[in-house]
Order: structure tokens, then C-alpha cells, then sequence
């Protein structure tokens, strides 16, 4: 199970630094253009993404005392975190690298009596819910690769090459 994890965290590290990558490329207008998606552009969608991540980086605390989550990222006010980034690619690219690299981390350091324990948590609608551990990293992990499929289809669509695939590729 904990390699698993750990595969899924490596490659969604990887593909999202090729997702900045491209980003970088493309310039900010690419970033800022409406899309037809859900959250209208790529920039919004990688906002969401990051996010998320941050929020259930910060609900893992609950599992006790692992190095990774000792971050001083994870103890910023989310509201607080998310004006200081706004919409500076820059600074979401940023905050992406080391999302990721925490989730890296994480993999690596969780124990695996700690995958299998049930973590309490309110949704976002404010509901109390209750999950495995290993579900709910595999979720998130999964989360951002649906997104960057939305993405890919977005930037398509724009005539920017693109390709976040590829599994064995950020291995």
C-alpha cells in the first residue's frame, strides 16, 4: 500500500513540475485565459488543486508528529495563504513544488498502521466525515490528475503542446 502511495506522489510530483514547465513556457496569458471549465481557467484549477492539498496535508497532522508536516506552510491561515499567493503564477508554481515535495515526503515517512486508521474531518460543506488514510491520500493524488486532464484539454484547445501523462515516465 505505502509503495503505492508513494508511486502516485512521485508521479504527480512529476507531472506537475511538466505542467509548470509548460506553463512557464506559454506565458501568463495561457494561464489567465478562460477555458469552459469548472473553475474558468488553468489558473483557477491548479488554485483549487493546490488548495486542496494544502487542506488535507493539514488534516493529516491528526495522524501525529511526522517531520513532512512540521512544514511551516501548514500552519498558515488558508485565507491568509491564499491572498499571499493570489493569482502570481510565480507563487502558486512555488507553493506547487512544495505541496508536492510534502506529499513526497509523506509517503515516505507515514507508517502503514497509520494508512490503514480512519481519519475525522469536515468536508467543505462544513459535514463531519470519516475515511481510511490511504483512501484519502489516493484520492487527492488522483484529484490533480483529473484536473491536469481538464487542462490538457484546455491547452488543446489553445494550440499548446502539452503531455502530463505517462505513469512510468516521473518514476
Amino acid at each position: 500500500m505505502k509503495e503505492v502511495i508513494l508511486a502516485l506522489a512521485t508521479y504527480n510530483r512529476g507531472a506537475n513540475l511538466n505542467l509548470i514547465d509548460t506553463l512557464e513556457k506559454a506565458g501568463d496569458e495561457v494561464a489567465a485565459k478562460e477555458t469552459g471549465t469548472y473553475y474558468r481557467t488553468v489558473l483557477g484549477t491548479i488554485q483549487h488543486c493546490a488548495w486542496y492539498e494544502v487542506t488535507w496535508l493539514k488534516r493529516y497532522k491528526a495522524l501525529g508528529d511526522y517531520p513532512s508536516l512540521r512544514a511551516a506552510i501548514l500552519d498558515a491561515d488558508m485565507d491568509a495563504l491564499k491572498a499571499k499567493v493570489g493569482d502570481d503564477f510565480t507563487k502558486l508554481a512555488a507553493l506547487m513544488k512544495e505541496m508536492d515535495a510534502l506529499y513526497v515526503s509523506f509517503a515516505e515517512e507515514v507508517r502503514l498502521e497509520d494508512l490503514q486508521k480512519p481519519i475525522k474531518f469536515k468536508n467543505f460543506k462544513g459535514e463531519e466525515q470519516e475515511r481510511i488514510v490511504w483512501q484519502t491520500l489516493f484520492h487527492v493524488l488522483n484529484h490533480y490528475t483529473h484536473h491536469r486532464g481538464e487542462i490538457s484539454g484546455a491547452l488543446d484547445r489553445m494550440g499548446v503542446s502539452n503531455d502530463f501523462s505517462g505513469f512510468f515516465k516521473y518514476l
